[in-house]
């Protein structure tokens, strides 16, 4: 409980319009915290909980500053700590869905939907960028229509799979070892493992972040950066590259489990 009266789920639904149904909103990490070695570097999947405010008491306003502090928020940030305690309990709950649950419950239909959505952004943005030839995004397009094709399919046979009357046979046992492989191993066929040029320890080719700004969050900016730097040939490489990573990860998807 929240305030001695309301549970997460009604912070969540008081959130969102009426009608709506309160889900995680996820957004890109970055490389503002720990978790951005095991996303950026070791292609690990990573999750980061906050709470946003509207309040005029808002962190952000001493975010990173002197005044930063455990006075600060025993006195005006959460002085009952129950916003911390709800945390803890909600990163118990998630240990132990990830620890217990048969099939990881990892969703790929909305991560492709996500990246179809970055990847309408940067086109968009490209056009802008008076570029002496513009690139090529056609195979692109294509690799990301086709994951997003391979995840929906994917996704929809885990829940098959998590519905059907599952007995401990050795071929389910093998067949949930075989689910469980691909999603844990996805993630990591994003990596580039000679690194991006110039700055090899990021070898992440979606979520590297930008070298204009290494502490927010985006995708591709391998491609981005490129292009800000008016280097088509290494914006279209880089494009080339990121492309057979998507297709591989389709591949991935597309084998049978």
């Amino acid at each position: 409980m929240i305030e001695g009266k309301k549970t997460l789920f009604e912070c969540w639904q008081r959130a969102f319009p009426q009608g709506t149904t309160p889900y995680l909103d996820g957004g890109d990490l970055g490389t503002g915290s720990d978790y951005g070695g095991f996303v950026q570097h070791l292609g690990v999947p990573a999750i980061n909980l906050n709470w946003l405010s509207d309040s005029e008491n808002s962190y952000e306003a001493v975010y990173h500053s002197n005044y930063d502090n455990f006075y600060w928020m025993s006195t005006f940030g959460d002085p009952s700590f129950q916003y911390h305690q709800v945390t803890a309990q909600l990163w118990g709950v998630l240990a132990m869905r990830f620890a217990s649950d048969v099939v990881l419950p990892f969703k790929f239909t909305e991560y492709a939907q996500n990246l179809l959505q970055h990847s309408a952004d940067l086109q968009n943005w490209t056009v802008h960028q008076q570029l002496p030839t513009q690139l090529n995004f056609t195979n692109f397009d294509t690799a990301l229509s086709s994951f997003l094709q391979a995840a929906t399919s994917f996704d929809a046979s885990v829940e098959n799979y998590l519905m059907a009357e599952n007995e401990g046979s050795d071929a389910l046992i093998l067949r949930t070892r075989a689910l469980n492989d691909a999603l844990q191993t996805l993630e990591r066929g994003f990596l580039y493992y000679q690194g991006l040029k110039g700055r090899e320890w990021y070898r992440h080719l979606i979520w590297a972040t930008s070298d204009l700004d290494g502490y927010g969050s985006g995708a591709f900016s391998c491609v981005s950066d490129a292009i800000t730097r008016k280097d088509v040939t290494l914006a279209q490489h880089n494009l080339a590259v990121v492309t057979v990573m998507i297709e591989q990860a389709t591949e991935l998807l597309q084998q049978p489990v």
